[in-house]
């Protein structure tokens, strides 16, 4: 490729791309002239980094939020809870509804038993989980509507929530999430009324995926593929969430983009990510063989954080963890690199197609961000230093995989790894369709 392997990119590489992705483009959500706007960004700067790009389109589904209000009874008294509708949520009624909340712990069949639902808003600590069946079972139990709280996050702004792509047909009642804080007080309450007004509306729209490729010496070697995912949720600038992922392919297009190595590379900058992935998924729906021709995908989704600790998820051979450890000590990259399965990001329809990866993320509350999904996820929460070393780690990896001939690791994924990632599609996709299905996947009838 056309740099050695010293390369190391400087932190205004990456501010510049940044700060033009959350200030100039900011909010990115599916659909909109925004997240349009962020895929002819990412197009035309890796066009100048000498990459040929092809920009593909998909069908999606907008939403956008007119109005959300939310008032609890307390004491007699009527209190403005602050609320966030979840993406693709249907409205209320124009003046609103007002009903009695019912607590139904996390949503279960054991907690909705025995229990009074018709009519009232149903109060869920947690989210949807992982399997469609527990959306179907609050959706039609005869509750009015759902408020839900993120667990995971005990913040006192809201946090922005939405279904994975294919379930949207079975959000079928007003649904939003509440903070954390405001969930507690709730909780505290005996006999609570509130009002809920959401006024939201949906279209058929178009996300797209930017796919730019390197020269390549022969072709019919399996390509490195680079993802990261330019949309965002409805809140905040999408500046960590995935800005960063986005300035970090950028850098490393820039560093690497006018040579010719031999194995082929390819860039994906893939769309309506925020609702499991989709923009991936369509990418490997539309020629399952090629992208399991893959040698290995390297994901970038939320880096750069000012505090937090590197983590590189590994899906893959021992042999393969083994080699990224010491690739990315090579350039004083520290990171935890562990072994590890999950469907929420980019790389994983390629592990469905058996491709290992390597996940390059960086958490700073347990395994998420004290920001994620909300109105905080602004640019001050992020070190352009910080930044640059991740660029500078993946164009390391990027550089050593797209110059070798011979994979310096096993092309296979351990049977407990597979087991785990036959759970997560058995869980998320195949209570719906074919999870290979090209365009927008729909409930199949029961």
């Amino acid at each position: 490729m056309s740099v050695s392997r010293g390369v190391k990119i400087s932190p205004d590489t990456v501010q510049k791309r940044l700060q033009h992705i959350a200030k100039q483009i900011g909010t990115r959500p599916v659909g909109s002239e925004q997240e349009a706007q962020a895929a002819q960004y990412m197009a035309g700067q890796m066009q100048k980094s000498g990459l040929s790009v092809e920009v593909t389109t998909f069908p999606a589904i907008a939403c956008s939020c007119e109005h959300a209000q939310l008032q609890v009874n307390l004491n007699g008294k009527w209190r403005e809870s602050a609320c966030h509708p979840f993406v693709h949520s249907p409205s209320t009624p124009p003046d609103g509804l007002e009903a009695p909340i019912i607590s139904l712990g996390t949503g279960t069949e054991c907690d909705l038993r025995g229990k009074d639902l018709n009519g009232k808003i149903g109060f869920i600590h947690g989210m949807f989980g992982e399997e469609p069946a527990t959306l179907k079972r609050l959706c039609s139990s005869g509750l009015a509507a759902l408020l839900f709280v993120d667990d995971r996050l005990p913040m006192p702004w809201v946090i922005s929530a939405g279904v994975a792509a294919g379930w949207i047909d079975l959000l079928t009642i007003p649904t939003a999430a509440v903070a954390y804080t405001e969930a507690w007080e709730i909780a505290k309450m005996r006999e609570p009324v509130a009002r809920l007004n959401l006024q939201t509306s949906t279209r058929e729209a178009e996300s797209q995926n930017v796919v730019a490729s390197f020269a390549a010496q022969n072709e019919e070697l399996g390509p490195v593929i680079i993802t990261c995912h330019h949309d965002s949720v409805w809140m905040g600038e999408g500046a960590e969430d995935n800005g960063t992922g986005m300035a970090v392919m950028l850098a490393v297009a820039e560093a690497l983009g006018k040579g010719t190595p031999p194995r082929p590379v390819k860039m994906i900058s893939c769309g309506w990510e925020e609702n499991l992935s989709e923009g991936s998924r369509q990418y490997v729906a539309a020629d399952p063989e090629a992208a399991a021709r893959a040698a290995i995908v390297i994901n970038i989704d939320s880096v750069g954080a000012w505090m937090g600790h590197n983590v590189i998820s590994v899906v893959g051979d021992d042999s393969l963890k083994a080699w990224a450890e010491r690739k990315v000590q090579e350039v004083g990259f520290c990171a935890e690199v562990t072994k590890n399965v999950t469907p929420y990001s980019d790389m994983f329809p390629f592990n469905m197609m058996r491709v290992p990866s390597l996940w390059f993320y960086r958490p700073n509350l347990a395994d998420t961000r004290f920001y994620h999904h909300s109105a905080e996820d602004t640019l001050d929460k992020i070190s352009f230093e910080l930044l640059a070393h991740t660029a500078t780690a993946v164009a390391h990896l990027v550089w050593h995989l797209g110059g070798s001939r011979e994979l310096p690791f096993h092309h296979t994924i351990p049977d407990d790894q597979w087991q785990q990632i036959e759970q997560y599609r058995g869980k998320l996709f195949d209570p719906i369709c074919d999870w290979k299905t090209q365009g927008l996947m729909k409930p199949t009838a029961e």
